[in-house]
């Protein structure tokens, strides 16, 4: 069994009470050895939650794209957001079940988290924000500098 290790991250801020939430995905791809595979980031207009469900399904996907057996391969996040942890393993299965499920916020991310979780095995597991752990930081700084790079553009 492969298991493919996936450090993500999001960030969102906004200017002002008037302007819109400006936000930024990062990931680092790793293998077993802790090689590194591949990295990703962009800017976008999301709020946080929205932000890390998109990080973590960017580097999903892509984790995906690069395996080379992907029905014997393991994908786990590695995330500071408990959203995005509690999500992956228990939430999004119960909130499926709800009435208002289609009236939650973030129902299309986690839609998308729900369909590659029927393709793969998904997993996750929360590290700290303020951790000394290099991919989680990396995974941090290019959040950010995607989302002031998106700003700057936009502007």
């Amino acid at each position: 069994m492969t298991k493919y290790k996936i450090y993500t991250d999001g960030s969102s801020a906004r200017a002002n009470n008037n302007s819109p939430w400006v936000s930024g995905v990062g990931y680092v791809i790793l293998d077993n050895d802790n090689n590194l595979l591949s990295e990703g980031s962009c800017g976008g207009y999301d709020k946080i939650g929205a932000a890390e469900l998109r990080a973590a399904i960017m580097g999903i996907e892509e984790a995906m794209s690069i395996a080379q057996d992907i029905d014997n391969s393991t994908f786990v996040i590695y995330s500071d957001s408990k959203y995005v942890v509690n999500a992956i393993n228990r939430d999004m299965y119960l909130w499926k079940n709800e009435v208002k499920y289609k009236e939650r916020v973030n129902y299309d991310l986690i839609e998308n988290l729900l369909r590659l979780s029927r393709e793969v095995t998904i997993r996750s597991n929360w590290v700290s924000s303020s951790s000394s752990n290099d991919y989680n930081n990396f995974a941090h700084d290019m959040a950010n500098e995607s989302r002031r790079e998106f700003l700057l553009c936009e502007a």
